[in-house]
């Protein structure tokens, strides 16, 4: 996973070098489930953006990456503005609708959270610890008897990432007050905030003078 200030966004906070290897982790092991399990999400589709941000929860620390892309674009003050103006019942602030209800993109894939990584592609244990997945509405229309044939596979030894487990990492990486979940536009939101406060205090000064 690269963006253009990648490099950079590991100068300013080196235990964000965590989160990118859990995050090239899951995206590679996804991949491998995609493949296998022959499932994709649909050409220009955002249903899962186009939603509540109070159906969308992630922490702090994983908002942290894009707020410093903000910051460093000289976009931050302006996206926090944006931030105090949304809704946790307005959809995403990162989605960029292009069409109809449920078509569109989102504005910052590269830095997206965790949930929207495993959304779609990822199993959840049950009350017996057995592994279930979950596929989201859109991508079974076509075909209903989808998310049997993919469970099934599960059960039988198909390997698909475990929600539960990577969100345990997540939080074994920032187990600080960071870690809390928010709706995501609350988390958009706090993520500037934070990565603003400790630019006014200087943290970020090496960078400017580089």
């Amino acid at each position: 996973m690269e963006t253009n200030n990648h490099h950079t966004l590991l100068h300013l906070h080196p235990e964000t070098a965590s989160l990118f290897a859990l995050y090239y982790e899951l995206e590679r092991q996804t991949a491998a489930f995609r493949a296998a399990a022959g499932i994709s999400c649909p050409d220009g589709c955002g249903s899962c953006c186009d939603t509540p941000s109070t159906n969308i929860e992630a922490s702090v620390f994983e908002l942290v990456p894009f707020a410093l892309d903000r910051w460093m674009s000289g976009e931050a003050e302006h996206t926090l503005e944006l931030a105090g103006l949304s809704m946790d019942s307005d959809a995403c602030l990162l989605y960029m609708r292009s069409g109809p209800p449920g078509q569109g993109r989102c504005g910052a894939y590269a830095l997206r959270p965790l949930v929207c990584r495993l959304f779609g592609f990822s199993a959840i244990k049950d009350k017996e610890s057995k592994l279930r997945y979950s596929l989201c509405k859109t991508m079974k229309q076509p075909n209903p008897a989808m998310a049997h044939v993919v469970s099934t596979a599960v059960d039988q030894g198909m390997s698909a990432p475990v929600f539960s487990e990577y969100s345990m990492r997540l939080y074994s990486i920032s187990p600080s007050s960071l870690s809390k979940r928010y709706p995501v536009n609350t988390a958009i939101r706090l993520a500037l905030e934070h990565v603003l406060f400790r630019a006014s205090l200087g943290a970020y000064d090496s960078l400017k003078q580089t």
